[in-house]
C-alpha cells in the first residue's frame, strides 16, 4: 500500500503552486488550527490533544457534584422546568430587546448535513449549539430555521423518500476516551422533530420527548444518527441511533420500537438499550449500526440483526458508510482515544471484511476519535472513500492509496478545511465529472468542494453558530471573544456586513478578550490554557506579556498551564483621585495660580486637566498626581497577578503578585470594583470552589516589588485577601454593582443542585464567609454562568444561563421572582454577560454606555440597547490630538516599537504623524553610544511601519529615539 505518498505529494505541489502567486495579508481571517495540549490533573489524563480541555471545562461547570458526571436525568429535569416556566407567561418583564451581532461569517461545530432530495441547492445544517439552518443556494448563504425550537442542539438530520425531514437532537459525542469522569455527554436533546412541509415548520414527535427524569439512561435524550429506509415506498420507516438503543418506526414517527433483541425468541425479551452511535441503510435495505464496541448488520429482507464485531479491531466508536452506487460495498472506520484502529471494507454485502488501512499512529484522529469521526463513499466509485477526524483523509482502492486530502493549517487558499470533521453530504446527482459537489461539516462550520475534492471553499455566510467562552467590548461597541476551536473573532462593523468578522486574533480555542478605552488600539486576548497576547495595534505586533514566574516556566507560545479559560480583566479610570502615581511637569512658560494646564498621563500619554495651585515660572518642576490609571489582572495557576503599566508597549509588563496561594489549581472568574480597590476572584477544582476578596489595590505604589524588581515578589503590604464564600459547586461568574462594591452577585454551575445564584450586600466589608445567600427563588434549577447588576438600578440582576438570559427586579427580597428574557434571544447556553459601565464621553470616545452584551455558546454574540445612555452632547476641552504622543506647536507624533523584547533580531517601528515630516531614527545602547541610525525624508501623515534590523546587536537594553520637526520620542527596547 502506498501510504502517505501519492495524494499528499500532489496536495503539497498544489499548495506551493498557489502560494507562488499569493501575497498573504496580516488580516487574513482564516484561523490556523493549533493542536491543543492541555496539562490537567494526571488522574484524568496527560497531554491530550484537542477537545479534552473543553470537555473538562464543560464537566466542571455542569456535572452533578455527587456522581461526578453530567447526568441526563438532571438535564431533563431542568429542561422540563424551563419549559413549564414558559407556559406560565412570565416573560420579559424588563423588555430586553436583543440584537444579533455575529459573527455571520464564522461557523461552529456541525454534526449533520442534509441535501434536499428534490432540490440540490437546498440544504440543512445542524449545529450542536445553535440549532438548524437552511441554505437555498448551495451553501453560499444561510438563515436560521427557528431560533425558538424547543431544542437547538442538533445531532442528526435525515429525509425519507416522501420528502419528510427528521431532525434528532442532543449531542453525546462530546467525550474523550479514557478520561474517567470526563466521558460525559454534551447538551441534552428533546427527542425527534419532523417536518412534512419541506422544512418550513418542524413539530416535536410526542413519542420521542424524553420524560423519565429519574433515569440516567432516559430514552431519546441523545439521537446520534437517523436513517430512512429507502425500500419503504411510503417513506414511513425511520431508524434512530439513540442513547437508549436502536429504535425504529414504521408509521412516520408516531410510535417506535427497539430494533435489537438480545435473547429472542423469548417470552421475556431483552433489548439492547445501549448508546448507539451510528446507523446507515443502503439502497437495497442492508442496515449497519454500531453501539460502542459492538457492531451489527441486518441483511435486506431480514429482520435479524447479526453481531459482526469480531471482524474488526476493538474500538470505542465505529462509523459505517455504504456505497450509493453498489450497496454490496460497505465500509467501517474504527477509533478510540488512542487513535486509529483501522478501516475495513466489505465487497459482498457484509459477509466478509478486509482491513484496508491498518491501525496505528495517525494524524487522522490524534487522540479524539470518539469526538470527531465521519465516513462517506463517493457516489461514482464504490472504492473511493472520505474519512474525517481532526484531518481529512481519502482511500482509493484503484491504486490502494491512503492520504490526507485537505489542510487544517492554511498553507494556501482552496486547500483549507477546518479541523474536526463530523459529517459529509454529496450532491444527489454527483457523477465525478459534470457534477462534483460535496460538503463537509466541521468544528468551523460548513465547507464545500465543487471539483471532487481538488479544492475547498468555506461556506459560512449567515451561519452564526459560534460557541463563545468569553468576550470583550470596546469603547465604540466593537466586539471580540474567545471561542471553541474558532479563535478570537473581531467585529468592528467594517466587514461585508456589520456582523462579519474582519480578522481573527489567532489561537486554536480562545478565552478572555479585553479592549482598552485609554488606548483603543491596545488589544489583549488569550488562547487555551492562559496563553495571553497583547497588541499595540489592534491585533498586529502581538506578543506574550506575562513574566516567567507567572507561568511556572517560560511564558511563550507553548505556555498552557493556566485554566482552560483563564480570567483576565482590565480596569481603567480617567479620574482616579486615589491614584498613588505621579507624572513630572516642567513649565515651558509662566503660569498664574489657578491656570488650567493639560498634563500627559504615563498611561498612553492621555491628557487630563490640572489647575495650578501656585504661580509657576519657566522650567519650574512639579510632580502631579496621575489621574489616568489602569489595572490589568490575570489569575494563573501560580496565583493572582496585577499590572499597572500594561499599556506601555515600550517596556516589559511589571506584575504585582496579589495572592500567594496556588488558586486551587486555577481561577474560574474575576471582577474589579468600580473604584479599582477590590478584585473579587473565584478559584476551583474537582472538589469545589472558593470566592476571595483582594482588597487594598489602591494602596499599591512604586515602592512595592514587581517582577521587574525581584524574581518572585510578595504581595504588597496594602493588599489583604479574605475568603468570602465556598461551595462544592463551581463558581462561574461574578458581578459587582457599579455603584456599590458591597453588592456582589455570583453564579454557580452544576446540574443536580437547587441553588445557582447568590448575592451579598456586604461583600466589600465582610470578614468571613457568611454574607452570601441564595436568590434562586423560582428560577429553574439549571447551571448559571454569569451575571451583572444593572448600572442604573441595583435592584435589577440579569443572569446568563444554560437556557439563555433571565432576570429579577427584586433580588434583595426573601424570595425573588424571575422572568425569562429570551423573547427575541435564542434559548442557548450563554457563558458571559457584560455591560459597558463607562459613561459616554466625547473625550474618552465611549459611545455605548449602558449596552449589555452576551456571549453565547452556540449562537454568537448578542447586544441589548434597552439601557443605552444618551450620547454626550458636550464638547471635549481636552487636547485629544496630542494624547497619543509628543508635540510642538501643531505638530504631533507617536512612536511604537515591537515586538518587545526582540527574540530573532527583527523589530518593527510604527509611527504616527499628523502632518508630513522628515524623521530621524537613532538606536543607542544603554551607555548612550549610537549603534544605528536612519533618516527618512518626506514621510506622509498617518501611520507608517518600517522594519528595524537588529541582528548585528548583542543582547541587552537599547533606546530607540525618533526625531521630527524638533520633537523627540524615545522607547526602551530589549534584545534577547
Amino acid at each position: 500500500m502506498k501510504l502517505n505518498k501519492v495524494l499528499f505529494g500532489s496536495l503539497i505541489v498544489a499548495a506551493c503552486a498557489v502560494l507562488i502567486g499569493i501575497n498573504f495579508s496580516s488580516t487574513d481571517k482564516t484561523v490556523q488550527y493549533s493542536p491543543r495540549v492541555k496539562q490537567i490533573d494526571q488522574t484524568y489524563f496527560s497531554n491530550v490533544y484537542g477537545i479534552a480541555g473543553a470537555i473538562e471545562y464543560y464537566n466542571e461547570r455542569r456535572k452533578n457534584i455527587k456522581t461526578g458526571k453530567i447526568e441526563i436525568a438532571d438535564m431533563l429535569k431542568a429542561e422540563k422546568a424551563v419549559y413549564n416556566f414558559g407556559k406560565m407567561s412570565k416573560q420579559s418583564s424588563l423588555n430586553l430587546n436583543w440584537i444579533e451581532m455575529g459573527p455571520d461569517n464564522v461557523g461552529g461545530r456541525t454534526r449533520s448535513l442534509l441535501i434536499d432530495n428534490t432540490n440540490p441547492n437546498k440544504m440543512w445544517a445542524g449545529s450542536v449549539g445553535g440549532g438548524l439552518f437552511v441554505t437555498h443556494n448551495g451553501g453560499f448563504t444561510w438563515s436560521t430555521v427557528n431560533d425558538k425550537m424547543n431544542n437547538l442542539s442538533i445531532g442528526c438530520i435525515c429525509q425519507s423518500g416522501n420528502g419528510d425531514i427528521y431532525v434528532g437532537t442532543g449531542e453525546s459525542f462530546t467525550t474523550a476516551d479514557g478520561l474517567g469522569t470526563l466521558t460525559t455527554p454534551g447538551f441534552v436533546g428533546r427527542g425527534m422533530f419532523k417536518s412534512t412541509d419541506n422544512g418550513l415548520t418542524f413539530d416535536s414527535l410526542d413519542f420521542t420527548v424524553p420524560t423519565n427524569t429519574n433515569s440516567s439512561g432516559a430514552a431519546w435524550a441523545f439521537i446520534n444518527r437517523c436513517a430512512a429506509d429507502p425500500t419503504d415506498v411510503t417513506g414511513q420507516t425511520i431508524y434512530a441511533a439513540t442513547n437508549n438503543g436502536l429504535l425504529y418506526t414504521t408509521d412516520g414517527g408516531t410510535s417506535w420500537t427497539n430494533a435489537i433483541c438480545l435473547n429472542c425468541p423469548s417470552s421475556m425479551p431483552i433489548f439492547n438499550t445501549g448508546n448507539f452511535q451510528d446507523v446507515k441503510i443502503g439502497s437495497n435495505g442492508v442496515l449497519v449500526a454500531s453501539n460502542g464496541g459492538t457492531t451489527y448488520i441486518k441483511k435486506p429482507g431480514s429482520s435479524d440483526f447479526i453481531n459482526i464485531s469480531n471482524n474488526f479491531n476493538s474500538a470505542g466508536r465505529y462509523e459505517f458508510a455504504i456505497a450509493p452506487s453498489n450497496p454490496d460495498y460497505i465500509y467501517v472506520v474504527c477509533g478510540n482515544g488512542s487513535g486509529m484502529r483501522g478501516v475495513y471494507q466489505s465487497t459482498d454485502g457484509g459477509d466478509s471484511w478486509t482491513l484496508q488501512v491498518p491501525a496505528g499512529p495517525s494524524e487522522l484522529f490524534r487522540n479524539q476519535a470518539e469526538y470527531d469521526m465521519a465516513l462517506a463513499v463517493f457516489p461514482d466509485d464504490p472504492e473511493h472513500i472520505l474519512v474525517g477526524g481532526v484531518e481529512l483523509y481519502a482511500w482509493s482502492g484503484t491504486d490502494n492509496t491512503w492520504d490526507i486530502v485537505a489542510l487544517t493549517q492554511p498553507f494556501a487558499p482552496g486547500l483549507y478545511v477546518h479541523a474536526d470533521k463530523h459529517a459529509f453530504a454529496f450532491h444527489p446527482n454527483y457523477n465525478g465529472t459534470s457534477i462534483q459537489t460535496f460538503y463537509v461539516g466541521t468544528d468551523g462550520g460548513v465547507y464545500g468542494s465543487f471539483d471532487a475534492g481538488a479544492s475547498y471553499l468555506e461556506l459560512n455566510t449567515g451561519y452564526n453558530v459560534t460557541q463563545f467562552y468569553a468576550m470583550g467590548v470596546s469603547r465604540e461597541g466593537w466586539i471580540a471573544g474567545g471561542t471553541q476551536d474558532n479563535g478570537n473573532p473581531f467585529i468592528d462593523f467594517s466587514g461585508n456586513t456589520k456582523r462579519s468578522e474582519v480578522r481573527n486574533l489567532p489561537s486554536g480555542d480562545g478565552g478572555y478578550m479585553q479592549f482598552s478605552i485609554i488606548n483603543p488600539e491596545a488589544f489583549f486576548w488569550e488562547s487555551q490554557g492562559g496563553d495571553a497576547k497583547r497588541s499595540p495595534e489592534k491585533g498586529d505586533g502581538a506578543g506574550s506579556f506575562f513574566a516567567n514566574v507567572m507561568c511556572n516556566g517560560p511564558c511563550d507560545e507553548d505556555y498552557n498551564e493556566g485554566p482552560w479559560v483563564t480570567p483576565m480583566v482590565i480596569w481603567e479610570s480617567f479620574n482616579d483621585l486615589a491614584s498613588t502615581d505621579s507624572v513630572r511637569f516642567i513649565a515651558d512658560q509662566a503660569y498664574n495660580a489657578g491656570s488650567t494646564i493639560f498634563i500627559e498621563s504615563s498611561n498612553d500619554n492621555f491628557p487630563f486637566e490640572y489647575i495650578t495651585p501656585v504661580p509657576l515660572s519657566v522650567n519650574d518642576t512639579m510632580m502631579i498626581q496621575d489621574l489616568v490609571q489602569n489595572k490589568f489582572l490575570v489569575s494563573t495557576n501560580s496565583g493572582t497577578w496585577m499590572c499597572k503599566n500594561v499599556l506601555d508597549f515600550s517596556v516589559d509588563a511589571a506584575w504585582y503578585k496579589l495572592t500567594t496561594q496556588p488558586n486551587q489549581e486555577g481561577a474560574t472568574c474575576a471582577a474589579f470594583s468600580a473604584d479599582g480597590d477590590i478584585a473579587y476572584i473565584s478559584t476551583g477544582n474537582q472538589f469545589g470552589s472558593l470566592l476571595f476578596r483582594i482588597s487594598g489595590l489602591l494602596g499599591i505604589n512604586s515602592n512595592d516589588n514587581t517582577t521587574e524588581d525581584v524574581a518572585s515578589p510578595q504581595p504588597p503590604a496594602s493588599v489583604t485577601t479574605t475568603q468570602l464564600f465556598s461551595s462544592s459547586q463551581f463558581i462561574t461568574g461574578i458581578g459587582v454593582d457599579p455603584n456599590n462594591a458591597e453588592n456582589v452577585v455570583i453564579t454557580l454551575g452544576n446540574y443536580g443542585n437547587t441553588n445557582h445564584v447568590y448575592v451579598s450586600s456586604t461583600a466589600a466589608s465582610a470578614t468571613g464567609t457568611g454574607s452570601f445567600s441564595s436568590i434562586q427563588g423560582d428560577l429553574p434549577p439549571m447551571p448559571c454562568y454569569d451575571a451583572i447588576i444593572e448600572m442604573g438600578d441595583s435592584n435589577t440582576i440579569i443572569v446568563a444561563t444554560e437556557y439563555g438570559v433571565w432576570a429579577t427586579d427584586n433580588p434583595w427580597s426573601g424570595s425573588p421572582t424571575w422572568t425569562n428574557e429570551n423573547l427575541n434571544f435564542p434559548r442557548v447556553p450563554s457563558f458571559m454577560i457584560v455591560q459597558q459601565t463607562m459613561p459616554n464621553s466625547n473625550c474618552t470616545g465611549v459611545s455605548v454606555s449602558g449596552n449589555i452584551y452576551v456571549a453565547t455558546h452556540g449562537r454568537g454574540i448578542w447586544r441589548c440597547e434597552t439601557y443605552k445612555a444618551p450620547p454626550d452632547t458636550t464638547s471635549c476641552s481636552l487636547p485629544i490630538g496630542i494624547a497619543e504622543g509628543s508635540s510642538t506647536g501643531n505638530f504631533q507624533m507617536r512612536l511604537n516599537v515591537y515586538p518587545n523584547p526582540v527574540t530573532n533580531g527583527n523589530a518593527k517601528i510604527a509611527y504616527t504623524l499628523n502632518e508630513h515630516a522628515d524623521i530621524q531614527i537613532t538606536v543607542y545602547d544603554i551607555s548612550g553610544k549610537q549603534v544605528q541610525y536612519m533618516a527618512l525624508n518626506k514621510q506622509p501623515s498617518g501611520t507608517s511601519t518600517i522594519d528595524l534590523d537588529l541582528r548585528n546587536l548583542n543582547a541587552g537594553t537599547y533606546l530607540v529615539s525618533m526625531t521630527a520637526n524638533g520633537v523627540r520620542e524615545t522607547k526602551r527596547l530589549v534584545v534577547l
